[in-house]
């Protein structure tokens, strides 16, 4: 990481309230539940970001085991202030239940950082990713949410996901007939971001195939 003397490290001790995670500064790791590290380093002259976390469990540093999936403990990513823009994005390193290595992309991406709201976010997407069967799915709905957030060709290149409109098509479909089979029996906040980004996309795909007819 650059700019090492610019680092500073937080703790924070996280809880769950009504489904997602939130957290609250503290000055140490504790033995019971779980705790979150930040390693901040700070931005350089062209307001770029960058940060370290660790997740703790009882005080241990250990890999999160969730519905036969794995992800690791650790995480890293980047940020821009403002400036015109600012931009958050850390990297989901994890296996699913048949032991597939893969990475998954953090959203949404187009927020302000906030090292409490990075280490909510985290715990809450590994809660929403564990949920699908199979490394194939999670990368499909990977894909699809950072589209939404990101547009056509994902974030200065970190994802490569150059898709066509046919392709993000075939993914709203997808996950359409995956919300149903899902039925109400499943988990709520999976069911509401799946129908958060099917339907974020179809006005994606709306807005950007809106041309105008031949007069």
């Amino acid at each position: 990481m650059d700019n090492k003397l610019m680092m500073t490290t937080s703790i924070y001790k996280i809880s769950k309230s009504l489904g997602k995670f939130c957290a609250f500064k503290t000055n140490h790791v504790g033995s019971v539940g779980i705790y979150g590290e930040i390693n901040n380093y700070g931005i350089d002259q062209y307001y770029d970001g960058q940060f370290e976390a660790n997740i703790y469990h009882d005080g241990e540093l250990t890999d999160i085991e969730l519905n036969g999936w794995t992800f690791r403990f650790y995480f890293k990513g980047n940020y821009h202030e403002p400036g015109t823009f600012y931009t958050t994005s850390f990297e989901i390193e994890c296996l699913d239940p048949n032991e597939n290595e893969l990475v998954l992309y953090s959203t949404p991406y187009k927020v302000r950082f906030s090292e409490k709201d990075v280490l909510c976010n985290y715990l809450d997407l590994i809660n929403i990713y564990s949920q699908f069967e199979n490394a194939d799915i999670a990368t499909k709905f990977n894909i699809l949410s950072r589209l939404v957030d990101e547009g056509m060709y994902g974030a200065r290149g970190r994802v490569p996901m150059k898709i066509t409109y046919g392709g993000v098509l075939d993914l709203i479909k997808f996950f359409r007939e995956y919300y149903e089979k899902l039925g109400e029996a499943k988990d709520e906040l999976l069911l509401e971001k799946i129908k958060e980004v099917v339907n974020s996309a179809l006005d994606f795909l709306k807005i950007r195939l809106n041309f105008d007819k031949i007069e």
